[in-house]
């Protein structure tokens, strides 16, 4: 599996720990969970994981999470 396409499927940081330690997911070569309430934990876990093969949004270093610490805030505003 190359792609592996999860945004907007409200995968948590419990999810985010699964998918981290899921042995099936070696070869993945892109993760994306975008408009997923994830916190800074699990996009620590999975950017551990999968480095650059993950994509949130635009959150890429942790001072993107310094900037804007709630990323459903951002799709909150899109449905309004």
């Amino acid at each position: 599996m190359r792609w592996l396409a999860l945004g907007s499927n409200r995968i948590g940081d419990k999810g985010a720990k699964a998918l981290a330690e899921s042995p099936y997911l070696d070869n993945v070569e892109h993760l994306l969970l975008t408009q997923n309430p994830l916190t800074i934990a699990g996009w620590r876990l999975l950017k551990r994981r999968f480095g650059d093969r993950f994509i949130f949004g635009f959150y890429r270093t942790e001072a993107d999470w310094a900037a804007n610490p709630d990323p459903m805030a951002d799709a909150d505003d899109e449905d309004e």
